[in-house]
């Protein structure tokens, strides 16, 4: 939240540009009714209270020293409505007031609310790294081995010899292009985490359970589990889980209906937390219950499946 002098100087920033902000984190709760029956529950929020903007562009230097102003005045529920929302390490433009702040908030406007900036060099490194473990992901289900399929259920080209009954065995198969990833990702509120977004970029699936979850199908087809439709199906599920921060990608398995999701408001390095939510919760109420934590992040998830030696099917 900023007020005063700062939020003159807020306003001037432009989308993508680094800037450092120093302030406080701060939590308040508020009623809402929720339901048909009206039931009031306590909804929390986070605030990021900012004293000090600085821009990092070499170029806007001056600018920057110009931006240093006293500390905000922080107001009660019952002060001025905030002009702006900032968050400098996941958001580049100034936000409604009602909008999900906790969603806004990275890994380094938890504790200091500085922002660091990472360089071209390291964004390819992270992004090589997990092309890495994507790719021996890949080859341990691979090697697992899937049940086989009909021939519904497989686009042709990630068949491979005919099984009994008419079925199909099936690989997950390398792709040059997804062209469809781009018009899902242009749908959602935020991007996917790297790591996950390294596999469905790079490569074409049918709906694979592993461990604790199952991955939607990523084939371009118009399967029943294809990740750019599914996740899009239930109109009383998706708009809840986008509102509060989550993607959705899976579910714990096919006889079990809760959304298995990248939890975005806590992503860090590029990866999020692995959330099963509950989804009656969703469905009746529109909030969200996390059922259980089912990786730190993706990429960890991969490790442990790797390590572990995960069931595939």
């Amino acid at each position: 939240m900023v007020w005063g002098g700062l939020t003159k100087f807020a306003q001037t920033l432009k989308k993508g540009e680094h800037v450092y902000v120093s302030g406080e984190l701060r939590y308040r709760e508020y009623d809402k009714e929720v339901g048909k029956s009206k039931d009031t529950v306590k909804m929390p929020v986070a605030e990021i209270h900012a004293g000090e903007i600085r821009r990092l562009d070499p170029k806007a230097s001056e600018d920057g020293a110009a931006a240093q102003s006293r500390p905000a005045t922080v107001f009660g529920r019952a002060g001025p409505q905030p002009a702006l929302f900032l968050s400098a390490c996941t958001h580049s433009g100034p936000l409604e007031s009602g909008d999900d702040v906790p969603s806004l908030i990275s890994e380094c406007a938890r504790s200091s609310l500085r922002y660091s900036v990472v360089d071209g060099a390291n964004m390819s490194a992270m992004s090589n790294s997990a092309d890495e473990l994507v790719d021996s992901f890949v080859r341990y289900l691979n090697d697992k081995g899937f049940e086989p399929r009909s021939p519904d259920e497989i686009p042709e080209e990630l068949r491979g010899a005919s099984a009994e009954y008419g079925m199909f065995d099936w690989q997950i198969r390398p792709a040059a292009n997804n062209p469809w990833i781009k018009g899902l990702v242009d749908k959602l509120p935020q991007t996917w985490p790297q790591p996950f977004r390294s596999l469905i970029d790079r490569y074409r699936f049918c709906n694979i359970e592993v461990g604790q979850l199952m991955l939607f199908a990523n084939t371009g087809h118009e399967l029943f589990y294809e990740l750019s439709k599914r996740i899009f199906t239930d109109k009383g599920i998706f708009p809840t889980l986008h509102k509060n921060g989550f993607l959705q990608f899976g579910l714990p398995h096919e006889a079990n209906y809760d959304p298995v999701c990248f939890d975005m408001k806590r992503r860090n390095h590029g990866d999020a937390p692995i959330v099963q939510l509950d989804h009656e919760e969703i469905l009746q109420w529109s909030r969200i219950r996390v059922v259980q934590e089912i990786a730190p992040s993706f990429a960890q998830f991969m490790q442990t499946a790797l390590a572990e030696h995960f069931p595939v099917s």
